[in-house]
Formats: C-alpha cells, sequence, structure tokens
C-alpha cells in the first residue's frame, strides 16, 4: 500500500530523501511496535501474523523485483528500502523475542544504511545531473574511494557476516520459524523473507557490477570530475564503522531495548494464552524435543 513512497524518493531533493529513508520511514514500523502490538495484542496474534505478514511477504518479493527493474538508482535504492520494510513488519508481528529485538534493531541498521546508500548517490548526483545507471560504467577506475565505500554499503544492505544487517536480519528470520507462527502460516512466509534476503544480492550486485566494473563510462561534464573530498570522506568513513561496529558488536543496542521488547512478548503470550489455553509454548515444544531425544 507504499507504492507512493518510491515517486517520493524520486522526487524529493536527495537531503529530503536521505531524511526520509533514515528516519521518517521507520515511524510506521515503531508505531506498530510501540501502539499497535501493545493496544490491541489479541487481534495481533490471531490476524496479524497470517494476513499483515502475508501482504510484508507480498512486499518483500514485489519490492524487490521492482528494484531489479529499475535503471534509476535513487529508485532502486527506494524499492529496496520497501522490500526490507516489508521484512520489517512480518518479523514484527511473529510476535516472537527474537523477531521483535531483531525488528527493533533493524530499524536503526536500516536506517543507517539507507541513510548511506542515499549520501552515496548524492556524490554522483552533484558531479554528474543524473543518476540513470545506462550513463555509469567503470567508476572503480575513476573513483576507487567511492566505489569502495559504495560497496561496503551495500555488502551491508544484502546482509554480509561482520556488517550491521546480518544481525538483525538473522534474528527476524529465527523468529519467524517458531513452531506456533509455523502452525499458522507453515514455512511460505519464512520462505518469502529468506528469498528476499537473496533477492537483495541480486540486484544490488548487479548495480555494483553494471556502475563500477567494465570498460569506463560517465556523462559528459565541463569539467574533469576529481575522487571524494576529505569532508565526503570523513562523512562516509563514520557511517561505514557504525555498520561494522552494529554488525560486530551489537549487544549494547539489543541490551537497551531488552526491556521494551519483553513487554510486549509478555503482552503477546498473555494474549495467545487467552485466546488458546491448550496452545503449547515454546519452553513446552523445547521439553518434548528433550524427552524424545532421551
Amino acid at each position: 500500500f507504499h507504492t507512493w513512497l518510491p515517486a517520493a524518493y524520486a522526487e524529493a531533493p536527495l537531503a529530503i530523501t536521505l531524511f526520509l529513508s533514515a528516519v521518517m520511514a521507520k515511524l510506521g514500523t515503531f508505531g506498530i511496535l510501540r501502539i499497535v502490538l501493545p493496544l490491541v495484542p489479541e487481534p495481533a496474534v490471531q490476524y496479524g501474523f497470517t494476513w499483515v505478514g502475508t501482504l510484508g511477504a507480498i512486499g518483500i518479493i514485489y519490492a524487490a523485483f521492482c528494484a531489479y527493474g529499475q535503471k534509476d538508482l535513487r529508485l532502486l535504492a527506494a524499492y529496496s528500502s520497501v522490500s526490507h520494510l516489508g521484512f520489517l513488519v512480518l518479523a514484527l508481528f511473529a510476535l516472537t523475542p527474537e523477531s521483535l529485538a531483531g525488528a527493533t534493531l533493524h530499524m536503526v541498521n536500516h536506517g543507517l544504511v539507507a541513510g548511506a546508500m542515499f549520501a552515496l548517490l548524492a556524490f554522483l548526483a552533484d558531479r554528474y545531473r543524473t543518476l540513470d545507471m545506462n550513463h555509469y560504467g567503470g567508476l572503480m577506475a575513476v573513483f576507487p574511494r567511492y566505489a569502495f565505500f559504495m560497496i561496503v554499503i551495500c555488502l551491508a544492505s544484502v546482509g554480509l557476516p561482520g556488517l550491521c544487517n546480518f544481525v538483525s536480519e538473522v534474528l527476524m528470520l529465527a523468529g519467524l520459524f517458531d513452531p506456533r507462527n509455523l502452525a499458522a502460516a507453515g514455512f511460505a512466509l519464512a520462505a518469502c523473507a529468506a528469498a528476499g534476503i537473496f533477492l537483495t544480492a541480486w540486484y544490488t550486485f548487479t548495480m555494483v557490477r553494471k556502475v563500477f566494473f567494465g570498460p569506463v563510462k560517465e556523462p559528459e561534464t565541463l569539467a574533469e570530475q576529481k575522487d571524494i573530498s576529505p569532508r565526503e570522506q570523513l562523512t562516509f568513513t563514520i557511517l561505514v564503522a557504525f555498520c561494522l561496529s552494529l554488525g560486530l558488536y551489537p549487544q549494547p543496542v539489543l541490551d537497551t531495548m531488552r526491556g521494551d521488547v519483553q513487554r510486549v512478548v509478555s503482552a503477546a503470550e498473555a494474549a495467545r494464552t487467552r485466546l488458546n489455553p491448550t496452545q503449547k509454548s515454546p519452553a513446552d515444544y523445547k521439553e518434548n524435543a528433550a524427552d524424545e531425544r532421551r
């Protein structure tokens, strides 16, 4: 239902687009976490994962294919953002400790990665006044330092281990495989989420190959363009450092959100008990598995 988002990203000035992607796009998912789930836990448990989760899974796949079909780099990043937010919504309505912790952490990670991506695209827009992918090629030879930062952020976006998105995506995916969620929707929604990770790598690496490798191709300009300035290098270094630090040691952020996540999980567990008093808890599943092993 948010197909207006890529159009807004494409038409707004890049500074506004950066603000929208890094901050404003998370207000909806933050509202789900802090208002919807605590306020109406029974409907969230009864209908959220199957119905809203299905919409999120559709958004993951649909937006990923739309991203692959884009020639405008800004639209590619916009549809990528929509796909990741679909994953986030799916994890929120899974209502497990892992999925909620991962979704909350992913709000931070996605804001960091999406903001860095649009900041890096602003480098090309400032120098060439176009973000048409067809006008670029072989930029690794022209702007080696810029290419390094862009490739690192692209690797963070696809969830490379050691970078920030990997931790949150693994947590969200683990939460989808809760036995109660599998009983409600089977493996289909979890499979869509996993497919979204592979599709992200597909369109992201396709873009990297076209823009940064192969024969050099640049839009026509009146002056020779230089690599990133010291001010830009400092900015991009800070963003990459945050991506690396949250990928290697996210525990301080997870500890900060632990209390609030636990309150939402407790409300969801109470709602599950009211709706189905005979339903097994995760502890019961673990106990049964231990008995079977013995």
